[in-house]
């Protein structure tokens, strides 16, 4: 019953990353600058440095999805070794009848 809420949020997550990369790409792109047409009246340079925020927000963003990762793979594991022991379990000790007569 948890297996579709975990691929839910293990999809939800990969779109968090959205906002690394755009983070990316506005320090790559967005390094403006506008002088004055007269030399030396005004110069204004803007230009965004990385600060300890942007990498610990990849980092936990990274280790979240590697999480959920784990938690999806040992959902998996228990669903099927569940499933094995239930069927292992159904065939010891569900007998049927050898000898009563097949009815359609």
């Amino acid at each position: 019953r948890r297996g579709w809420l975990l691929l839910l949020f293990n999809s939800l997550g990969k779109w968090a990353m959205i906002e690394v990369i755009f983070l990316m790409i506005f320090i790559v792109v967005y390094s403006l600058s506008i002088a004055s047409p007269e030399e030396g009246f005004y110069n204004l340079r803007v230009i965004i440095y990385p600060q300890w925020g942007l990498y610990a927000n990849i980092c936990a963003q990274v280790l979240s999805q590697l999480g959920s990762h784990l938690i999806i793979s040992c959902h998996r594991r228990l669903v099927s070794c569940a499933t094995a022991e239930q069927e292992r379990f159904e065939r010891k000790f569900v007998t049927r009848p050898a000898n009563l007569p097949v009815t359609a």
